[in-house]
């Protein structure tokens, strides 16, 4: 374009871009918003101070940070230009005068500008625009024009004061990309992300809430309302407390539910945020909903898990234990409130699972777990406590008593025959009852119904006991023995006594019978029946076994040694059961008889038929390594077991003998006669010698003489006798000395 001829169309603004002497400046006076009389004031008398003014208005123009450019609305020409040309266009100044605005402007602009070039702008009136502006680097720059007509006599100008808005618009658009991100992730997010403002309205609802509740964002964003309708009525105040309690700070989730537009009801956690600005101004709530449903189910069935038997699916030890205190908490609250506990134990359990494998054992216990199912009601507890344990906590009980009539509607339908592996099965178990337990903790209701239960089975199969302090005091007796027991073994409290087994034909003594003796301390003699099964039960028996065995071998190799009793007298020694079946018992009594120095020729075993017959095979197999060694064998009792006469036959054995229950009477019972005369013939069709136990009449012993039993035991002959009274009693009876009567 053109540039005009200088002096051509000298208008206001020539003078104002070039001149700086005593020319007048309408136009600058006019964009500093002066009146022509503030002009004219300006205008003093004084040139000098007409020359400063100027020139302040000349760096206040120059020094903004805007450009000021004045254009010639008839032609588009730039008349003028001030303040910041060259940081907005690239360009000083004197480069763009003359040229025609539309060489700066992108062409709609200028026509926006300038379409009515007669047009006259009421004073004051302005249009704020945004346009490109060609820059010298060849680079279209954003920039906002403020437009103004201004009017001088018949010419009619365009101010227009241009912002370079590039950074502007820079920030705006990264401003509009995070926007865009942050709804992009929000819209898929997993989660149902909402944000509420300080007024309660919802201003954002992502699209994942159809997903949780089968309802889209507008449903929501309509009615703020809405979402706490979907809450189960249960969980609203857990909800409302949740919202209420928002900080800007992360808050712990919580859980509760809500109905889905399908009906179906899903678990759904959530955490709330304040969200507030850097100055702390409010701007609402912002709330995460997460369905955890799934997790939901993984807890409910860890939890049921842990408190329930996986076999059975019955309550556990955990569960029993916190059922009965919450019966307890109740009857502390109620006086009218009855409830029981049942603790019963299969009978024989061990045999069926042993027989017929483990399999089968668990499927009759999950078989006596529905048969107990249908024994209770929905209120009451079943629990399987142990391996064939079972425990029931009955409530809300009509009486205090009312456990025994349930205690039989299970014995009848455990009596009901079991199918197993083509045999039918049939179930007895042992009941211990506590009736309205006032026990301060729930495992001591255990206990007690555990020792009631125990004491029941004491008594046989198939039976019952309500608990007693007795037997609460007997426990505490049993366990003070057992304490006293194994004390008694380091302090060396057994001593062996001996009684006289005497031959019958001459009644010279034969041998002797080692029985242990327990002197206690404070109590002085105990029998051996009230700590003997003790021994059993607690494992001991075996080192007391062990004790007696080496005091009776000491005594028999002095006594041999010191010529007190015959060279082919022996020491018989009972093994109880759980003795017979230790795994090193043939090598310690060996290493016993060595350190003495007695032959095992001198020593008599005595083992039970029970003991023997518990597991024949292996009873063969320790009896004859016993044998091979020389050292006696003796069946104890005989007579009151179950022994195979099969076996019988195959085990190495010395003597049987006698029970005394057979002996006692056999002066009086006709019956008891007959079964000793058979088994006195037995005996000797094997081979074996007799031993008749408990004589205590001379008739009894000249019976058995009479039937040829060679021997004879029991009061008649002597009382046990300790060491020092066997000495004595031997030496009385030295070869030559008067025999025993007979």
């Amino acid at each position: 374009m053109p540039r005009r001829s200088e002096g051509e169309g000298a208008g206001p603004g020539a003078g104002a871009g070039a001149s700086a002497g005593g020319e007048s400046c309408p136009l600058l006076e006019r964009l500093l918003g002066l009146g022509e009389r503030q002009v004219r004031r300006a205008y003093l008398p004084e040139q000098q101070s007409r020359l400063e003014a100027l020139e302040r208005f000349r760096c206040l123009l120059e020094n903004i940070s805007d450009a000021i450019l004045v254009v010639d609305v008839a032609d588009g020409t730039l008349v003028d230009a001030a303040g910041a040309v060259q940081a907005v266009t690239g360009q000083p100044p004197e480069a763009i005068l003359g040229h025609r605005i539309d060489e700066l402007l992108l062409a709609q602009t200028v026509e926006s500008l300038f379409a009515d070039p007669g047009h006259q702008c009421p004073e004051g009136a302005a249009t704020v625009l945004h346009s490109g502006l060609r820059h010298a680097d060849g680079t279209i720059r954003p920039v906002e024009i403020k437009a103004q007509r201004a009017v001088f006599g018949p010419q009619c100008y365009g101010v227009l004061v241009a912002s370079d808005i590039t950074e502007r618009m820079r920030a705006q658009e990264r401003l509009r990309e995070s926007e865009i991100r942050y709804r992009t992730v929000a819209d898929h997010t997993y989660d149902m992300e909402c944000w509420q403002s300080p007024a309660g309205k919802l201003l954002y609802v992502s699209p994942a809430c159809e997903r949780i509740t089968g309802y889209r964002p507008e449903r929501f964003l309509g009615d703020p309302g809405f979402l706490e309708t979907l809450i189960v009525p249960d969980d609203r105040e857990l909800w409302l407390q949740s919202m209420g309690c928002a900080t800007a700070r992360d808050a712990e989730g919580v859980d509760f539910r809500l109905r889905r537009r399908d009906g179906v009801l899903r678990w759904v956690t959530q955490v709330c945020r304040a969200v507030v600005t850097a100055e702390g101004r409010d701007l609402g709530i912002r709330f995460s909903l997460r369905d955890i449903t799934e997790r939901k189910k993984v807890e409910d069935q860890l939890r049921h898990q842990a408190l329930h038997d996986p076999l059975t699916g019955l309550a556990n030890r955990v569960l029993c234990l916190d059922r009965i205190r919450q019966a307890m908490h109740r009857a502390q609250r109620r006086k009218d409130y009855n409830y029981g506990v049942v603790f019963m134990d299969l009978d024989g359990f061990r045999v069926i699972n042993q027989s017929l494998g483990h399999a089968e054992g668990d499927a009759l216990l999950v078989e006596v777990g529905r048969r107990l199912r249908r024994c209770v009601r929905h209120l009451d507890t079943l629990s399987r406590f142990g391996s064939d344990e079972f425990v029931l906590v009955l409530e809300e009980l009509e009486r205090p008593g009312e456990s025994v009539r349930v205690v039989r509607r299970v014995r009848e339908e455990l009596a009901k025959p079991l199918a197993m592996n083509g045999r039918d099965v049939r179930l007895t178990a042992s009941y211990g009852i506590v009736s309205v337990p006032r026990e301060a903790r729930p495992e001591e209701v255990l206990q007690h119904a555990n020792i009631a239960m125990h004491r029941a089975k004491e008594k046989g199969r198939d039976r019952l006991a309500v608990f007693s302090s007795k037997m609460l005091d007997q426990v505490v007796r049993r366990l003070d023995l057992e304490n006293d027991l194994r004390r008694a073994l380091v302090a060396g409290e057994f001593v062996a006594h001996f009684q006289p087994i005497v031959g019958l034909a001459d009644g010279r003594v034969r041998g002797f019978e080692a029985l242990v003796r327990w002197d206690h301390p404070v109590r002085g003699r105990i029998s051996p029946g009230e700590f003997i099964a003790l021994a059993e039960e607690t494992g001991l028996i075996h080192a007391l076994g062990m004790a007696v065995l080496d005091q009776a071998v000491r005594a028999m190799a002095a006594w041999r040694q010191a010529g007190l009793c015959a060279a082919d007298a022996f020491m018989s020694v009972n093994l109880s059961a759980r003795q017979f079946s230790h795994r090193d018992l043939v090598r310690a009594i060996l290493e016993n008889l060595d350190a003495h120095g007695l032959p095992p020729g001198a020593l008599n075993l005595e083992i039970t038929e029970s003991a023997i017959m518990e597991d024949p095979a292996s009873a063969i197999d320790k009896l004859t390594r016993l044998k091979e060694h020389g050292i006696r064998l003796s069946v104890d009792d005989f007579g009151t077991g179950y022994s195979s006469m099969s076996y019988l036959k195959r085990f190495p054995l010395d003597h049987l003998k006698i029970d005394l229950g057979f002996v006692r009477t056999i002066d009086t019972d006709q019956e008891n006669l007959e079964i000793v005369k058979a088994i006195i013939s037995l005996a000797h069709s094997l081979r074996l010698s007799v031993v008749g136990e408990g004589v205590e009449q001379a008739a009894q012993g000249e019976i058995l003489r009479s039937l040829g039993c060679e021997y004879g035991q029991g009061f008649f002959y002597s009382r046990p006798l300790g060491r020092a009274g066997v000495e004595a009693f031997l030496a009385a009876r030295r070869p030559g000395a008067e025999p025993i009567p007979s």
